[in-house]
């Protein structure tokens, strides 16, 4: 992608060789087309902390102070907005704006070749300075653009798709960003910037897992890896397969009446047909080979919405996963299951790691219980255990007994999680995430 080079114009009038020239703060104005980034501004404490850095930065890159005496003007940027009040000069003004990465190209007229771009780039921010005096003419012009990329993160929780900073990586992007847009000795007018991401407030998991260590996961060409009580453990998953059930006939597939009357009252009522939804999973280190085998019916949207065919899960505890010829666990799946007793606080944003970090987006209080999209509960060995997926399927909390003992992130796979018991030996851990990280799930 070709761009040009950023012009920095200066005038030498107001810069003092001997001592530090006085600027004055201005409007500062800031848009987002992505997501509720900006409502940080409506912070007072935020407002203050940042003017307080980017008067430290203008001394160290350009032995200017802000004016004490005078407070930026916090404001949306609107076509319409009314000028600033201050008629001291040199005046600094501000615009901060937030793009989608469509957007950002649209806005731009852009043409990129590298579709990478628009698949790894999350936003855009672009910031723009202007230092005039009393005629309005600019003594410094500069503008940067940061690209902002998805970094590895600690957190734990269910992210915000259109918010990839908290409060504090806002401040402190903005601390890099401005150092580098008043420092002479640089022509940057874009740089790449990896974000850890921020996560929706909530009751039930930010309290369970501060303070724990983060177990991170890699997953590459299929195969997942991390490191548990010392030892590395490795985890594939393969594709997921179905295979049709015959309930009638000389080829009837051999299975208990209960499963077949489920399937019974399911395909009497609805044009579907029974299968059983198939996947190998296996344990490298243990080598142990895995079948985990969902029945389900599957048949067209009978409201015409969806063109592919609908798969559903038949109710009951049907599911199993087997090892060889032995049945190690039986379980049931729920979908769309509300709990009450949690709540998502949507007024609240955090980093996933700690409660200091919580930042209230609103005034007033936003709760609404949790949705679960799957709930999965059964036995494996002779305990109970329950794995509930919420958050878009990107959060899962593992029950054993009903005691929580694991709190993981990952959608197509394990990216990282949190051991509550670390007592949980490493096979039987594995195993749950056979089924927990199942294909019927992303």
């Amino acid at each position: 992608m070709n761009k040009t080079i950023a012009i920095i114009i200066l005038t030498f009038s107001i810069i003092n060789a001997k001592g530090q020239s006085t600027i004055y703060p201005g409007n500062f104005r800031y848009i987002s087309a992505f997501g509720p980034l900006m409502n940080y501004w409506a912070d007072t404490i935020t407002q203050k902390e940042f003017t307080k850095t980017l008067d430290s930065l203008l001394i160290v890159k350009r032995n200017w102070t802000l004016n004490k005496n005078n407070n930026f003007q916090f404001a949306p940027l609107k076509n319409n907005a009314s000028p600033t009040s201050i008629n001291n000069y040199p005046l600094l003004n501000i615009n901060f704006i937030e793009y989608s990465t469509l957007a950002y190209i649209k806005q731009f007229k852009l043409e990129i070749a590298d579709t990478n771009f628009t698949k790894e780039i999350v936003s855009v921010l672009r910031l723009e300075v202007r230092l005039e005096n009393n005629s309005q003419s600019g003594l410094f012009e500069k503008s940067l653009d940061i690209y902002v990329r998805k970094g590895q993160s600690i957190g734990i929780g269910i992210p915000i798709n259109n918010l990839n900073f908290t409060k504090k990586g806002m401040l402190e992007t903005l601390k890099k960003s401005f150092a580098i847009l008043f420092d002479s000795t640089t022509t940057n007018e874009a740089i790449e910037l990896r974000v850890a991401g921020a996560f929706i407030g909530d009751d039930f998991v930010l309290n369970k897992t501060r303070g724990l260590p983060r177990i991170q996961v890699s997953t590459t060409k299929g195969i997942s890896k991390f490191k548990y009580h010392g030892e590395d453990q490795l985890m594939r998953w393969g594709e997921q397969l179905y295979r049709e059930v015959i309930l009638k006939g000389k080829n009837k597939t051999i299975i208990s009446d209960n499963l077949t009357n489920a399937f019974d009252r399911i395909t009497s009522k609805d044009d579907t047909k029974p299968i059983f939804l198939i996947q190998e999973g296996r344990d490298i280190v243990a080598n142990q080979n895995y079948l985990l085998q969902l029945a389900a019916n599957i048949g067209a949207d009978p409201n015409g919405y969806f063109p592919r065919p609908i798969v559903s899960i038949i109710p009951g505890n049907f599911q199993v996963l087997m090892n060889e010829k032995d049945t190690l666990v039986v379980f049931d799946i729920q979908i769309n299951k509300i709990d009450s007793s949690k709540k998502i606080l949507l007024h609240q944003v955090t980093n996933g790691v700690d409660t200091s970090s919580i930042t209230n987006m609103t005034e007033s209080t936003n709760e609404v219980p949790l949705m679960y999209d799957f709930l999965v509960s059964g036995k494996i060995n002779k305990d109970h255990f329950a794995i509930k997926i919420s958050g878009d399927r990107y959060l899962r909390e593992f029950y054993l007994n009903n005691q929580l003992i694991c709190i993981a992130n990952g959608n197509l796979a394990p990216e990282r999680f949190v051991m509550i018991d670390d007592t949980i030996p490493a096979a039987l851990l594995n195993k749950l995430f056979i089924i927990g990280f199942n294909s019927f799930f992303q």
